[in-house]
């Protein structure tokens, strides 16, 4: 009843966002951000993708994204929901919201604060949820506001405390895990971005217990604020629970669309 609630929770939020793209027209998490301006800005997309591992299936994707940034504060909100059918009939699903808060400390440095609640039948998770802080360091950011080109690499360092249950029987785990990430952003031209992500989670306690997550994608706009995006997602898990593979490799293409 638990993990229904999550889903119908998840699958509400993003068909209000969806019904508020078309009434009022047109970032793994860390994605690629072409409008630092100050308020909020707002991301759309629509995948279709290839998943290996655990499931071997197609797979339709939708994800929702809202910033706000100001002087004091940069935070933003996600939903993402997924799922995979075989001959017309869905036999898995996922979904996430994601809720972070960041507090600049200076021009290369934030404290940020995150919250995460999460579903994932692909890989028998019934109901996740973590919470924790980090510190962004932004050592570098070669891209120029008035031709758009240039290069960025920024890292992460932190702490979260996760509680997951698992669906067929597994038992239910709490622990707390480093949370540290390496991000690059590559933009060769003004409307062809490249960006690629890196997270290393390992168990605090027990360092042979650790999760990598690798992400990439390309992004090239086609008309002004409507994108053409492929990306490739990597997770693996060092110590699955029983009867769950280590791995899962996933390929996503569509739309991304910025209001």
């Amino acid at each position: 009843m638990q993990k229904l609630s999550i889903k119908n929770t998840l699958f509400l939020l993003v068909t209000i966002f969806s019904w508020s793209v078309s009434t009022y027209a047109q970032v793994s998490i860390e994605n690629l951000r072409t409008d630092e301006s100050k308020g909020f800005h707002n991301q759309i997309d629509f995948k279709l993708g290839l998943q290996a591992g655990n499931t071997n299936e197609n797979a339709l994707k939708s994800y929702v994204r809202t910033d706000y940034i100001s002087d004091e504060l940069n935070s933003f909100v996600i939903v993402d929901y997924k799922k995979a059918a075989h001959d017309g009939v869905i036999f898995a699903e996922k979904g996430f919201l994601h809720l972070r808060a960041g507090i600049p400390i200076n021009e290369t440095q934030t404290i940020e604060y995150f919250v995460q609640k999460e579903f994932n039948e692909f890989i028998a998770i019934q109901d996740r949820t973590l919470f924790g802080a980090s510190l962004r360091i932004s050592p570098y950011n070669s891209i120029s506001k008035e031709t758009g080109a240039g290069f960025q690499y920024y890292f992460g360092i932190g702490g979260m405390y996760e509680n997951e249950i698992m669906t067929a029987g597994i038992a239910e785990t709490r622990l707390f895990r480093s949370t540290n990430y390496l991000s690059c952003i590559w933009y060769p031209k003004k409307h062809i971005g490249i960006s690629s992500v890196v997270y290393y989670q390992p168990n605090i306690q027990n360092f042979n217990d650790f999760r990598i997550l690798a992400t990439g994608e390309i992004e090239v706009s086609v008309v002004e604020n409507i994108s053409l995006v492929i990306d490739a997602k990597f997770r693996f898990d060092k110590d699955p629970p029983v009867g769950i593979g280590g791995y899962d490799l996933e390929v996503n293409n569509g739309l991304k669309i910025r209001f």
